[in-house]
């Protein structure tokens, strides 16, 4: 779905993570599974998130519910957009969680090593290394799959 609305250009390794908050702290949930994509679109953010990223999240019968952290079947999120930074109710960009989750820092940097992003002295790459990746386990076989599927090849790792 989402190769029928953006230009993907890269798609991250998958891994699976336990669940956690905004902050950190563990929840009581299955594990979550997270990946990166990295696309090309003539879309304001506010019209990527809203428009292409929430509607492919309610195809997939995503129900959003008072409790964000909830087990939920896909949660597409704009992590980054260029080097904008701002702050809208919707949206914050760059998402302020790529600097402290290892799950969005290393599959972010994987497709941006070298970026910096705004307000950061730091590179992504640098600040996935810092995190660490202790609690992420990579999704071999998702990640064969997914890049299959949506790049048209066989990517291996």
């Amino acid at each position: 779905m989402l190769r029928a609305r953006l230009c993907i250009t890269g798609v991250s390794r998958f891994y699976r993570n336990p669940a956690v908050d905004r902050t950190g702290k563990p929840q009581d949930q299955p594990a979550f599974v997270n990946g990166v994509i990295r696309a090309r679109t003539p879309l304001p953010p506010g019209d990527l998130k809203l428009g292409v990223l929430y509607a492919v999240e309610r195809a997939c019968r995503r129900v959003r519910t008072q409790d964000r952290y909830a087990p939920r079947t896909l949660d597409l999120d704009l992590l980054a957009y260029q080097d904008l930074a701002f702050r809208t109710a919707v949206t914050e960009l760059p998402d302020p969680c790529i600097l402290v989750h290892p799950f969005l820092a290393v599959p972010l940097a994987e497709l941006a090593d070298g970026w910096v992003p705004p307000g950061s002295r730091d590179s992504m790459q640098a600040i996935a290394q810092r995190i660490g990746t202790a609690s992420l386990v990579e999704e071999v076989a998702l990640t064969r799959s997914v890049r299959r599927l949506v790049l048209g090849i066989d990517a291996k790792g």
